[in-house]
């Protein structure tokens, strides 16, 4: 909230309002802001995560290919995939979760941009009336960034999986790198191995 002092109360008084805003107050657009209140460069990212598999014959599949619009210092996540109950002999009422997750948060610190992303691949080994198994893959990276520039992340040892993550500024006006526009929904397909 930004305070205001009055300049004249006779302004105020016949609806014309002329106020100097005090400083380091917060306040409406028009008023300059101190340099730790607004980052520099834009407010709104987006996040494209493409998940790809390398199929016996060399070629590669897509499996997941969303695209996150966030705010910079937001996090914001893509769930695909769904949830298998434990045994009913067990007092376990949540779900276990299968799927591909990504959870990624844009920031800046010290003029540097940051991309901070969890990228989760989880599969159904086994769900019958004595067991319920989920074997999750994943990783976690920090890692500096500059826009339009993708970082590749292969999966762990023994999978054929690759994760590949760019980041550039939202501009709503124009279309994704896949053809989609921003209102679009990207989803993910998980195919037997």
């Amino acid at each position: 909230m930004r305070l205001y002092q009055p300049v004249s109360f006779m302004l105020a008084v016949f609806g014309l309002f002329a106020c100097q805003p005090v400083a380091g107050a917060d306040g409406p657009p028009g008023f300059a802001a101190t340099s730790d209140e607004v980052p520099p460069g834009p407010s709104r990212v987006l996040v494209h995560v493409k998940l790809t598999q390398t199929l016996p014959d060399g070629k590669q599949r897509v499996l997941c290919d969303p695209s996150l619009m966030m705010m910079l210092g937001r996090p914001a996540s893509f769930f695909a995939g769904g949830g298998i109950s434990p045994p009913g002999s067990v007092d376990v009422q949540e779900q276990l979760q299968y799927g591909t997750l990504a959870n990624v948060k844009v920031f800046r610190k010290e003029g540097k941009l940051f991309l901070d992303a969890t990228l989760n691949v989880a599969e159904i080994n086994r769900a019958d009336a004595d067991s319920a198994r989920v074997t999750t893959t994943g990783v976690r990276i920090v890692e500096a960034i500059a826009f339009g520039k993708a970082i590749v992340i292969p999966g762990p040892d023994g999978t054929k999986e690759q994760w590949e993550l760019l980041v550039e500024e939202f501009r709503p006006n124009e279309p994704l790198p896949n053809g989609q526009h921003h209102a679009e929904a990207a989803g993910c397909l998980r195919g037997v191995r």
